[in-house]
């Protein structure tokens, strides 16, 4: 990789320089000091991460439930207030946002979001 001040291409170390952590070479690592990095996940933002796991099987649910209300991918786009190209995206297997997937959710009513692998 590239270190970020110099552009070298050389094993990177991560250094606190001026405030803010970079990943440099050891040649510039001296410039600054070595920096110790921890990731700590609250339980609040751990909680939130549980709520976001979406069911593999959504374009399967989000498909069936609205041919099952008899909506066509325009009338559930204009109802939910999205383009219905992205609606088919998201039924040929492509990952809705959290915020679609919630209106989704209350509009066809099921259940995406906060899966549990049982």
């Amino acid at each position: 990789m590239e270190c970020e001040l110099c552009g070298r291409n050389a094993t990177l170390v991560q250094t606190e320089i001026e405030g803010i952590i970079l990943s440099v070479c050891s040649a510039c690592s001296n410039l600054g000091k070595r920096a110790e990095i921890s990731v700590e996940i609250s339980d609040k933002r751990q909680n939130r991460m549980d709520f976001n796991t979406i069911d593999p099987n959504f374009s399967k649910i989000i498909m069936s439930s609205r041919t099952k209300a008899g909506l066509s991918l325009e009338d559930m786009g204009k109802k939910i207030n999205e383009k219905a190209s992205v609606l088919e995206r998201v039924e040929r297997g492509m990952r809705p946002t959290d915020e679609l997937a919630k209106k989704l959710e209350k509009a066809l009513k099921i259940k995406m979001l906060g899966y549990q692998e049982q």
